[in-house]
């Protein structure tokens, strides 16, 4: 299964997600930022969704974040 950025559909949020930095601290701002993005491709994702079906469960990536 591929989950990554190259998904998100707008460009500049895309390319503002490409460019944050791999860090052990980021703004709260760019936390949330990955938090909605994160669920929204998970909520996106075809293997993901059918994975979520075969195993009986459902998204709670649905609330805004990845969880």
């Amino acid at each position: 299964m591929d989950i990554s950025f190259d998904a998100v559909k707008d460009p500049a949020e895309r390319e503002r997600l490409m460019s944050l930095p791999t860090s052990f601290v980021l703004p709260a701002g760019d936390v949330d930022l990955l938090r909605e993005a994160a669920g929204r491709l998970l909520r996106e994702s075809p293997d993901y969704q059918s994975l979520l079906r075969e195993w009986g469960g459902s998204s709670r990536a649905g609330a805004g974040g990845a969880n």
